[in-house]
């Protein structure tokens, strides 16, 4: 059996968060926007501690956060993504449909 010990589990832990963080920061460049990678570390940790764990998931908060910018701590999309009460897909509903009212 394979026994994998705890150093080498938070190496390889460290490796999966960076390659997050490439994949995220190339997705937002996809849709134009350009952020500092600082940014994209903090705002999946962000995410995370929201609850949000999928990649998908944590792409989609990252396109709100950084097409809200700097506006986004006050927002009302920030308040949704705050309610844990509710689960993260709800979260994301909610905020969809949000933004298909303002189209």
């Amino acid at each position: 059996m394979l026994h994998i010990r705890p150093e080498q589990m938070a190496v390889l832990a460290e490796v999966a968060r960076r390659e997050l963080e490439r994949r995220a920061a190339e997705h937002l460049r996809s849709k134009g926007r350009e952020v500092p990678e600082r940014f994209v570390r903090d705002a999946i940790a962000r995410a995370t501690a929201l609850g949000f764990q999928s990649e998908e998931e944590l792409l989609e908060v990252l396109e709100i956060e950084s097409a809200l910018g700097a506006d986004f701590e006050d927002s009302q999309e920030r308040r949704i993504l705050g309610q844990t009460r509710f689960s993260t897909s709800a979260r994301l509903r909610i905020i969809r449909g949000l933004r298909e009212e303002v189209s």
